[in-house]
């Protein structure tokens, strides 16, 4: 007896602590609290000739209810709620509309949208317009290889979009990997669609969304890099001293018939007329290519009309010294 005497105090502490944990408990499951949640923001009514161009992706949803209840609130219960936005007598151009929320099936819940429940959406008119397609070429072609012209099919695309973007379409491209053709191969490639500075246009699309390419390929002929020989003509004027020149790009490449490229050596410049240097100059100067050759450039495009930049440096010549002979330079 004395021993439950001594524990019964603290079996009363017990039992009170107990009794006020369990009513706690009861009380934060019966009160009723507010959780603020993104819902994803759909259309709804909205006319096929119209097309949305910008639009807050989620709207915040409060939801009402025992905290217990928010607490099993995941994204699974998130996803089977709808947002929608009422499209309906929508005209073109920037509106504010109303959001209606229809909460997850079986949710006993209050949801309800926050602030005003509105949203403000931008409309534009959907059209429709046929692009041609252009070919970019990229990479190197492989060792012996060359490619001609590109061949799609379908030519001609029907882009669809809002005709804010529509009219901004600057370029409806089909990239080929020149890098790994192989001859008779075809290939498919995306539509790319560029706006008028070069900048992506999202909201428009391509049908078909894809073309194939049937490239030229051919055998290339031989190829060599050859240095650039300045070819001078005519004497500087009196009392003027050749310093240095450069040539850029000193070299270039070259493709053609094998006996031509076997004893080209360098390749020539046209006549550069000393006689009127009187200063330091850089003049652009036409390559001097010979038959059955040509000049092409480092995506294997021939160059129609190559020239090089050449930079003569003169100096006028110093009084000689009493008694010495003038000096003299010639390139």
């Amino acid at each position: 007896m004395r021993d439950l005497a001594r524990r019964l105090p603290i079996l009363l502490v017990s039992f009170l602590l107990a009794t006020g944990l369990w009513l706690y408990v009861r009380a934060q499951n019966a009160l009723v609290v507010q959780q603020t949640f993104p819902i994803k923001l759909q259309a709804a009514n909205l006319d096929p000739s119209l097309i949305v161009t910008r639009m807050s992706a989620t709207i915040n949803v409060e939801v009402e209810g025992k905290d217990q209840e928010l607490r099993q609130i995941d994204e699974q219960v998130l996803s089977r709620a709808s947002a929608l936005v009422d499209f309906s007598n929508a005209t073109a151009g920037p509106g504010t509309y109303r959001v209606t929320i229809t909460p997850p099936p079986g949710s006993m819940l209050t949801w309800r949208p926050k602030d005003d429940g509105q949203v403000l959406v931008y409309l534009d008119r959907r059209i429709r317009r046929s692009f041609e397609v252009k070919v970019a070429k990229q990479g190197l072609a492989p060792d012996g290889l060359q490619v001609g012209d590109v061949l799609l099919d379908p030519s001609m695309v029907m882009l669809d979009g809002p005709e804010s973007q529509i009219n901004e379409v600057g370029e409806v491209r089909a990239t080929l990997d020149v890098a790994n053709v192989r001859p008779g191969e075809t290939y498919e490639s995306k539509v790319e669609i560029f706006g008028k500075d070069q900048g992506p246009l999202p909201l428009v699309t391509s049908e078909p969304s894809s073309v194939t390419l049937r490239p030229v390929v051919a055998s290339a002929p031989p190829n060599r890099n050859v240095l650039i020989e300045p070819n001078w003509s005519g004497q500087l004027p009196f009392g003027i001293d050749f310093v240095s020149y450069s040539v850029t790009p000193n070299q270039v490449q070259v493709e053609g018939d094998r006996e031509v490229l076997v004893d080209m050596q360098a390749l020539r410049t046209a006549p550069i007329d000393l006689s009127a240097m009187s200063e330091t100059k850089t003049l652009t100067v036409p390559l001097v290519v010979p038959n059955g050759a040509q000049v092409i450039d480092t995506r294997g495009a021939v160059v129609a009309r190559p020239t090089v930049r050449v930079r003569v440096e003169v100096r006028p010549i110093l009084p000689p010294a009493t008694g010495s002979p003038p000096p003299s330079g010639r390139p």
